[in-house]
């Protein structure tokens, strides 16, 4: 009786986990009523894995501030900023990071700035957040894209913050 009930307990958590990365799979990670699956191919943050321009590379540094699972107040206005390095053969100019959004309500500029980097440089970019009125978890997910919003990077994961918000 015990081997059965452990049985269907590692068959539960193995179908619970494999329809939650099917079901991240389909998130509306850009903000468009539409699962990601459905955007067009150079919107999807989980597009084709090379990158758009030959030679061009990115590398994640570190979260120069908020660590994930960072506690913040409950309407508090932070900073999230990154460090990541020019891995390409490619300078960074005229690109930005682009929020394709998240669970939990925080607010920030659906695109900011990536200043002027030659390969081998690494870059701090930050972005102005405001945590929601209410507590939970808020995670928001960037993504390097072009002047015109072209995804530059699709296979790369990107960047993301993930905050604790508590009363």
């Amino acid at each position: 009786m015990r081997r059965r009930w452990l049985a269907a307990a590692v068959v539960a958590v193995c179908v619970l986990t494999v329809g939650a990365l099917v079901a991240l799979r389909y998130l509306d990670l850009a903000g468009t009523g539409e699962p990601a699956a459905a955007l067009p191919e150079s919107k999807r943050p989980d597009g084709p894995a090379g990158p758009a321009v030959p030679g061009d590379a990115s590398a994640f540094v570190r979260d120069v501030t908020i660590p994930d699972g960072t506690e913040v107040p409950t309407g508090a206005h932070f900073v999230k900023t990154w460090e990541l390095r020019n891995a390409g053969t490619v300078p960074w100019v005229d690109r930005y990071l682009r929020s394709y959004g998240g669970p939990g309500g925080c607010v920030s500029a659906e695109r900011v700035p990536i200043p002027p980097t030659r390969p081998g440089e690494t870059v701090a970019i930050s972005v102005e957040v405001r945590a929601p009125d209410e507590p939970g978890y808020c995670q928001v997910y960037w993504k390097m894209v072009d002047a015109k919003d072209r995804l530059l990077l699709p296979g790369n994961r990107g960047v993301y913050y993930l905050v604790e918000v508590v009363d």
